[in-house]
Parts: structure tokens; sequence; C-alpha cells
């Protein structure tokens, strides 16, 4: 029988990782866990305190991932706007682990691209089945 492949967590994730296996949420004073699409896009952010985040580097596919830990959570991928390709591909993979919300904005010269933000989830609305943003 071949060996099973285990995905790998992306960069900065193993304490959310940690966390979460033992049943803790991270609090997030900024509102949103950062998902960056890069290590450019990740050094744009200037407080890492304020905004916990995971690089998705972009010379690894995201399925190599493992995006678990990111489950339940209100997410913000920032992405360089010369990556806007790759944005959808990677929120289907977010979706599919289901985060509380995805939103998104593209970065250009260290600063949001006006025009270019994006919520997978209706204004009051959650991903999760049976949630609304006073749950």
């Amino acid at each position: 029988m071949p060996a099973v492949s285990r995905r790998k967590l992306p960069p900065y994730a193993r304490e959310l990782a940690d966390a979460r296996k033992i049943g803790l949420v991270p609090e997030l004073p900024g509102g949103y866990f950062l998902v960056a699409l890069g290590w450019g896009a990740s050094r744009c952010v200037p407080n890492q305190n304020r905004y916990p985040r995971v690089v998705l580097p972009l010379d690894v596919a995201i399925e190599d991932y493992d995006l678990r830990p990111l489950a339940g959570l209100d997410l913000m991928l920032i992405y360089d706007a010369s990556d806007s390709g790759r944005v959808q591909e990677v929120a289907d993979c977010l979706i599919a682990i289901r985060p509380r919300t995805l939103t998104s904005f593209a970065i250009r010269n260290n600063e949001m691209v006006v025009g270019t933000w994006h919520a997978w989830h209706e204004r009051g609305a959650t991903l999760l089945r049976g949630r609304t943003d006073g749950a």
C-alpha cells in the first residue's frame, strides 16, 4: 500500500493549529485572521500582533497545505494585484474548510487597490450554515 502523504501547515500556522487542537479560538483584535498570498503580500501588513496570519507562498500549490486550522474564523485574503488570477482558486480551497467569513482585497506598492474588495458571504451572514453575524 502506498504511503499517504500528509499536507503540511502553511508558514506561521503551527501555533494556530496547536491551539485549535485543544479547542482554542484565536482572539482577533483586528477582526480578521489574514491569509497572505505570497511573501510580498505578507510583508505589507505592518502589525503582526494585531493581524495574525498565515502565508501561502506562490511557489507551492494551495492543495499542498492543511488549511483546517483556519476553519470557522473570519478570514481576510490579501494578495498582490499581479496575482489576482489565483484568488478564486485560493478562495475555493479556503471555502472548503468552512471559514466563518471570507473577504479579500488586492495590494500594490503597499497600498490597498481601490475596488478590489470581494466577499464570498452576504452582508450580515456567514459561510457557516445556520449562523449570522449575531450568532
